[in-house]
């Protein structure tokens, strides 16, 4: 064996190896500027979901308060209309009373002028 030879394939060994360590280090970098982006990308979709949620939240809670304002507004329309039924029932009774008076009133005056 020739220690030239071995020098060479040594060297050439170690240029191999250092080419490689150079990639890997390059590749451990891209890997760690993806990690990063992906943690940004987390945290924001986090931020997002949970603006989400709350959204939810306030939308469920105004429903409700919905539900009992349109529940209490049935009341009222219920409440209306039977105040307008029972004031259309005395306004009819009044309507009437003042007919008969009429009548009982106009046949008292014939009654009363055909006696005399």
């Amino acid at each position: 064996m020739d220690l030239r030879n071995i020098t060479y394939i040594d060297k050439k060994i170690l240029e191999e190896r250092n080419y490689e360590i150079g990639k890997l280090s390059e590749d451990i970098e891209n890997i760690s500027e993806i990690m990063s982006d992906l943690a940004f990308m987390v945290n924001d979709q986090g931020e997002t979901i949970e603006t989400i949620v709350k959204n939810v939240r306030d939308s469920k809670m105004a429903t409700s308060e919905a539900v009992i304002a349109l529940n209490k507004t049935e009341e009222y329309v219920d409440t209306s209309r039977k105040i307008l039924r029972n004031m259309g029932i005395v306004a009819s009774g009044i309507t009437i009373g003042a007919i008969g008076s009429v009548v009982v009133v106009r046949e008292s005056y014939t009654h009363s002028s055909r006696a005399q």
